[in-house]
């Protein structure tokens, strides 16, 4: 991730978009920076564009009451890139 970030930020020609790289740890106690991040954003959530998540691609996800009010899960993750 951090190369990526240097990666960006050294190239010349830049993105169209701004890129806001962002990590969390601990998240196996219920993605509470995730959830965070998601009701605290700090760029518009309604100009976000992508959000990739290399953390557990495939990890199954049920509705919390971390995710009520913030975000829909579906009701199958099961083998879901999420």
């Amino acid at each position: 991730m951090v190369e990526l970030a240097y990666a960006f930020g050294a190239n010349p020609v830049k993105p169209k978009r701004s890129i806001l790289f962002v990590v969390f740890g601990a998240e196996e106690r219920g993605l509470l920076g995730a959830y965070y991040m998601t009701a605290h954003p700090l760029r518009p959530l309604a100009t976000t564009r992508a959000a990739i998540n290399f953390d557990m691609i495939g990890r199954d996800e049920a509705p919390s009451e971390h995710t009520d009010g913030i975000m829909q899960v579906p009701g199958n993750t099961a083998n879901r890139l999420i």
